[in-house]
């Protein structure tokens, strides 16, 4: 029975105003007392409350109206203690006589769940009494189940009866499930017809229709499996989302229906599938996930209004790399390879911390691992390839307890047009940076560096050197790391027959051993294969120069800087142009016209090769194409020295921007 009703008969009775919060009677000339309300629910309501967890059913309020023979009715809200379902308060200033209590409990939605009546005889002074509640009208619990797991949103439950109102509720489904229990209240006595249905956001998909007998005071109960009206939403296993790649590039997606015999439609080009239009679904043929993919799909059952079209977004992604040595310490160099259980990937992976992208960092090659030789190196690396998401990052962080001499960047080999014919080289290993002078007094153990005036610091590096002096200072570098020398120098002079120079005073004959595991020059086609990194344009960075990039005579303050100050080319290699000539191993000669493998330049010569440009070129020096040549012996231009070599008096010329970068071969 509504609370509108109970409180209709009680101002039937008692002549109550409709207020439920009248003022207090005038007791100013009688004899006043305090009244003490102890209200329980009684046991089986308790009972009952506690098993239904206080779904639908949990007291929010517990109020009393006091009425006295004469005079206003008082109200008073009781504090209530859900642990013991019982409720308390006291009423003072009451006037001696004759009082009678009415106590309701009410639900949150303000619906009257329990009341009960008794009347008392207020005394002067202290005054108290018991009210036990009990359940006003019947209430019925639903307990509904459909045939699969699904995350519906909501569920409705209407209760009929004739002459009587609609009790209806809605609750909100959680998570994925296949059953739920509603319940209703304030039911009057007699049978109620019950219809039930099961939403997806709007959609109807389950409906259910009963009929149960309601008692007053009686927490009555019905089940039921609920009927389908329509065939259930495709799921997709896994569900949408972002997945690696396996071996053999791909992933596969499982699609299923909670509809006993339904049939499933798909498409994978972003269309809504149909029966006339798209792929009929078998369980035996899971869809093959190789690209980037909206999945669309639909469901058929015969009796049922037809599914839904339900869109499934997925993303292939390729594997991260996998080292081949794990992160950590070594004692000595590491040598890692990357590979990606992902077929047909690039590999990108920096050396400096950075995060490398799609159009970032080095490019990995199956042929070359990346030696580790410093101290601590953080090495990260992605795979992509096109129409899937780049891999997850793998970042690790190797630490060499006797890191080497140079720091080098695996190169991969590959071809290049010099201008004149296609060169190709294989893969070797390059110093990320040209040598310091920090590593030329390491290597030669002196602190007589060859050139100060035009820059001096540890980073700077090392210039005022003849090509003589930098493969001397290959052979070091190799010795100072336990590595085999390269290069044998013979130095008798005029001992080299291929130097035809008419102002190299020494003519030493240098040769190369190049399956020694040592560091050496660069040949020309190598070096210029790695500063171009890819490109093809006028500078490793495009075709118009940017002084961003280099140091040259434009913003050097005619002085080399410190390496590393300039950002790298695609491949990590630092001051390709500008800062320091780098000395190569060729003898200077025109380009044959005809393309070559591993070419180490012209048989003879009476210059060697220099690259790169220098502090001291404008901006057309810095090119990635530009040449450069000097006689071995020359050293710097800012002085000259003379000697007498068999009995002739020689000039030496001395170049203060001629410096290099050392190789390492990759079977070594």
């Amino acid at each position: 029975m509504k609370r509108i009703i109970l409180l209709a008969a009680l101002i039937a009775a008692f002549g109550l105003s409709s207020c439920r919060n009248p003022s207090s009677p005038d007791v100013s000339s009688e004899t006043k007392g305090s009244l003490t309300i102890s209200a329980t629910l009684p046991s089986a309501a308790k009972s009952l409350h506690a098993a239904k967890g206080g779904k639908g059913l949990t007291v929010s309020t517990v109020a009393v109206t006091l009425t006295p023979a004469s005079g206003s009715a008082v109200t008073l809200n009781l504090s209530y203690d859900s642990s013991t379902s019982t409720a308390s308060g006291t009423a003072s200033g009451l006037a001696t006589g004759s009082w009678t209590v009415v106590g309701n409990a009410y639900d949150s939605g303000n619906d009257l769940l329990y009341s009960g009546q008794t009347t008392v005889a207020i005394a002067t002074g202290t005054n108290s009494i018991s009210l036990d509640l009990i359940q006003e009208s019947g209430a019925l619990t639903v307990s509904l189940s459909w045939p699969y797991s699904y995350p519906f949103t909501s569920a409705t439950v209407t209760a009929s009866r004739s002459t009587f109102s609609d009790v209806s509720t809605t609750v909100s489904i959680s998570g994925t499930t296949s059953s739920d229990t509603v319940y209703l209240t304030n039911l009057t006595s007699g049978d109620w017809t019950l219809t039930a249905n099961l939403y997806l956001n709007s959609v109807k998909y389950f409906t259910y229709t009963g009929t149960a007998t309601v008692s007053t005071g009686v927490f009555a109960s019905i089940s039921g499996t609920m009927a389908a009206v329509k065939a259930a939403p495709v799921v997709a296993d896994p569900a949408a989302g972002a997945y690696n790649l396996n071996d053999s590039g791909y992933y596969d997606v499982d699609l299923s229906c909670g509809t006993a015999g339904a049939d499933i439609y798909y498409t994978t080009n972003g269309t809504t599938p149909s029966k006339s239009a798209g792929t009929l679904y078998s369980s035996a043929s899971p869809v093959a996930i190789a690209a980037d993919t909206t999945l669309k799909a639909i469901s058929y059952a015969t009796g049922l209004t037809d599914g839904d079209a339900q869109t499934f977004s997925f993303l292939a992604r390729t594997a991260a790399p996998t080292p081949s040595v794990a992160a950590g310490t070594s004692t000595s160099p590491v040598s890692v390879k990357l590979s990606s259980v992902s077929s047909g990937v690039t590999i990108r992976f920096t050396l400096d911390g950075s995060t490398p992208t799609t159009t970032s960092g080095g490019v990995y090659s199956d042929g070359i691992p990346i030696l580790l030789t410093q101290s601590s190196t953080t090495l990260k690396a992605i795979s992509y390839k096109g129409g899937c998401e780049p891999s997850e990052v793998f970042s690790g962080v190797y630490a060499v307890s006797n890191p080497a001499s140079v720091d080098l960047v695996p190169v991969a080999g590959g071809s290049f047009s010099n201008g004149t014919a296609t060169m190709t080289v294989s893969p070797f290993y390059m110093a990320k940076y040209p040598i310091t002078q920090k590593q030329y007094e390491a290597a030669l153990s002196t602190t007589s560096l060859p050139a100060t005036s035009y820059g001096l610091g540890d980073s700077y590096p090392v210039y005022g050197l003849s090509w003589y002096d930098a493969v001397e200072l290959c052979n070091a570098l190799s010795a100072k790391d336990g590595l085999d020398a390269v290069y044998a120098i013979n130095k008798t002079a005029g001992s080299d027959p291929n130097n035809i120079s008419v102002i190299d005073p020494y003519q030493y004959l240098v040769t190369a051993d190049y399956s020694k595991n040592g560091y050496r020059l660069p040949t020309e086609s190598e070096w210029e294969y790695a500063c171009r990194a890819g490109t093809t344009t006028n500078y490793y960075w495009g075709d118009t120069f940017d002084s961003s990039y280099a140091w040259y005579s434009g913003n050097s303050s005619s002085s080399t800087q410190p390496v590393g100050t300039k950002p790298p080319n695609a491949w990590g290699l630092y001051d390709m142009s500008g800062n320091v000539n780098e000395w190569c191993w060729d003898w200077y000669g025109n380009y044959s016209s005809s393309g070559s493998t591993n070419s180490i330049g012209a048989s003879s010569g009476q210059d060697r090769v220099l690259r790169g440009g220098s502090y001291l070129d404008d901006d057309s020096g810095c090119t990635s194409s530009y040449r450069n040549s000097s006689d071995p012996s020359n050293t710097s231009l800012y002085w000259t020295t003379s000697a007498i070599i068999l009995g002739k008096t020689i000039i030496t010329y001395h170049y203060d921007y001629y410096g290099l970068r050392v190789v390492r071969g990759l079977s070594n």
